[in-house]
């Protein structure tokens, strides 16, 4: 959720400084904030009740109970991940679509959260992509 939560904070930075101005992506940014909190409360919901009683997530083998299928919780980590990477490229791509719009003048520092956000998405690539070779060899 930590993740979530600096990517929110980045929308409302765009939101603040796309005020009076591109009221479409001011939308567009609230809606992104909406889905992005919606899936990882969800994800974290999933992780954290996959078990029954919850004390088998931590102690294993030590407490009689059951747990999901261990593909459903894959499956929806691979979501997850998939749409970490869709939300780091558009807000990378986002600081571009600012500049473009001539609100990053006076600031040089809107190519850097551009790289920030390709950089961050490239990191989820490489994550999602060593879970499934983790989750392959089991």
């Amino acid at each position: 959720m930590s993740v979530t939560f600096s990517k929110i904070a980045i929308c409302l930075v765009y939101m603040r400084v796309l005020s009076g101005k591109g009221s479409q992506w001011r939308f567009l940014l609230g809606g992104l904030v909406l889905v992005m909190a919606v899936v990882n409360f969800a994800f974290a919901l999933t992780v954290n009740l996959q078990c029954r009683p919850l004390e088998k997530i931590w102690r294993g083998g030590e407490v009689e109970g059951s747990c999901w299928d261990v593909g459903v919780q894959r499956d929806f980590g691979f979501f997850q991940g998939a749409f970490g990477v869709f939300t780091w490229f558009f807000l990378g791509g986002f600081s571009v679509v600012i500049f473009g719009m001539g609100l990053g003048d006076g600031n040089k520092g809107w190519e850097y959260w551009g790289a920030f956000g390709v950089c961050s998405a490239w990191v989820f690539i490489f994550r999602v992509c060593e879970k499934r070779r983790r989750v392959a060899n089991m």
